[in-house]
């Protein structure tokens, strides 16, 4: 998915100068294409038996070697086999330093397509194939842990309010960071931010149970399998009368 959208961005989209395009769907911080990746692993997760110990087991296994053996590809390649020379050879208007800050910190806005080797970097929200394998292993062995390990206790009902609710607190973040007002203060808006949705967290599923957006979301999800699945239904008895 991801050299597929290299591709199509790089010498489809950029072209004719569809450059918001480009970043909603490939190249942007949260990129549509590239972020099927998660969505098919949760998908898939959902459909497996969460409270085996064996699944626990292999989740964390299976995620620390795609973790671990995303970075051994990238420091192989990039770091021991000359793809950082050649990054820099292709790149030659970033410094050293500002390589190192794109690979560290992610890049800002777009990671540079002046080589296939940038596909090799680990940086956040650079939504390489490393990158992706990273978070995602990352992702499926802590999960694999945690359930493993956790037990009933109100740290983790206060954090299973919170991850039952992303889409809405998620959402709320985002637009309470449009706002610009944590500039000032970064410690403090962090903590008022994580203790808010938390408050919230636990406040709503005590009273409302599923959280809006995903309320909202759900709610539309069923209504468009029962408009699919309930379309062959309908022909099959016009047809049989």
């Amino acid at each position: 998915i991801v050299v597929l959208g290299y591709f199509v961005d790089r010498f489809l989209i950029r072209p004719i100068g569809s450059n918001h395009l480009a970043q909603v769907l490939l190249t942007g911080t949260y990129p549509a294409v590239p972020y099927l990746t998660y969505l098919c692993a949760g998908l898939l997760l959902g459909r497996t038996e969460l409270h085996d110990v064996v699944v626990q087991v292999r989740m964390a296994v299976v995620g620390a070697v795609l973790a671990l053996g995303a970075w051994f590809v990238y420091w192989v390649l990039v770091l021991q086999a000359g793809g950082y020379d050649q990054l820099m050879r292709h790149t030659p208007w970033l410094s050293e330093d500002q390589i190192d800050e794109i690979i560290v910190w992610g890049p800002s806005p777009d990671l540079p397509t002046s080589t296939w080797w940038w596909l090799l970097t680990p940086g956040p929200h650079s939504n390489t194939p490393v990158t992706l394998l990273m978070d995602l292993g990352t992702g499926l062995a802590v999960l694999g842990i945690l359930l493993l390990v956790v037990r009933p206790n109100r740290l983790w009902t206060t954090l299973g309010a919170m991850g039952g609710r992303t889409l809405t607190l998620y959402s709320a973040h985002l637009l309470a960071l449009a706002t610009t007002v944590h500039y000032d203060d970064r410690p403090l808006w962090f903590a008022v931010h994580v203790t808010a949705a938390a408050v919230f967290a636990v406040l709503w599923q005590r009273t409302f149970g599923q959280g809006p957006l995903e309320r909202g979301i759900a709610t539309a999800v069923r209504g468009t399998r029962r408009l699919v699945l309930g379309a062959p239904a309908r022909t099959v008895q016009s047809s049989g009368t």
